[in-house]
This record gives C-alpha cells, structure tokens and sequence, in this order.
C-alpha cells in the first residue's frame, strides 16, 4: 500500500509558483496584445520581448483582427 505524506508547505509554494506563472504570462500576453496594436514590432520581436512562442503571438493577432 502507497501511502504520502502530505506537506501543507510545499503544497502552498507549488501552488503559489503556478499563480506566479499564470500572472506573469497574462502580463506577457497583454503587453503582446498592446505590442501588436502599436505596429512598430515584429511578430518575432514580441515573442522575444514577451518571452511568448511566436505560435502565442499569431494567435493573439489572429484574435484582434477577428
């Protein structure tokens, strides 16, 4: 039988780190989004800047022209 041993503290920084994460790709997308409207930028420019795949930043643009 398999039983783990629950750690209260390493379960409240994973979950933690992935709200880190989560906020920090919106930040990423919204600052794409803002980027595409703008122009002056590449898609791979934004995706470099962002840290976004340039998969990401298509469909955001595919997003705003819709």
């Amino acid at each position: 039988m398999l039983v783990a041993n629950y750690d209260y503290e390493t379960d409240i920084r994973v979950h933690a780190e992935e709200a880190y994460a989560e906020g920090e790709n919106k930040r990423a997308r919204e600052a794409a989004l803002r980027m595409l409207k703008d122009t002056r930028f590449t898609i791979k420019e934004i995706a470099e800047f962002e840290g976004l795949t340039i998969e990401e930043v298509t469909k955001l643009q595919q997003e705003l022209q819709a």
